[in-house]
């Protein structure tokens, strides 16, 4: 059994504080599915995060995660993690808190036993966002994915 572990740079997510209106959260089915190039005779994670990166201190935000296999095997056991250092105040699914904090941040993680090649998890949550940097002007979701093939 091989284990794998995938970290996308482009499944962190800053948000910037802007003051007025900020921008309407992304729907839960209007997030596709990231593309990725298959690894040969291996699997392969891609993650795509959807929602405003333009918000307002302190409000509710709406993201969706979508977690995909564009490998050419099965991955078993997979675990998509969320850090977040702002409370998660509803999910589409459930998940577990592992109660962990790193670098003042918590993570949430979602358990699916088989992904199947070409298949997608997608997960919607709601984040009330706060300033946490010294300046106060950004907040982070960083999510990551990792799993197992035979």
């Amino acid at each position: 059994m091989r284990v794998f572990s995938t970290l996308v740079a482009a499944a962190l997510l800053s948000a910037v504080f802007v003051v007025g209106s900020a921008a309407a959260p992304t729907a839960v089915a209007a997030c596709p599915p990231a593309k990725g190039t298959p690894v040969p005779n291996g699997a392969s994670l891609v993650i795509n995060v959807c929602g405003p990166r333009a918000v307002i201190a302190n409000k509710k935000y709406a993201y969706t995660v979508v977690l995909t296999n564009v490998g050419r095997l099965d991955t078993a056991n997979v675990k998509l993690s969320v850090f977040h250092r702002d409370p998660i105040t509803t999910s589409s699914l459930p998940y577990r808190s592992t109660g962990r904090v790193q670098f003042g941040r918590h993570e949430a993680v979602w358990s699916v036993d088989k992904l199947s090649a070409g298949r997608s998890f997608r997960v919607a949550l709601t984040v009330t966002l706060g300033p946490h940097k010294p300046n106060g002007q950004y907040s982070e979701l960083d999510v990551k994915a990792a799993g197992e093939t035979g």
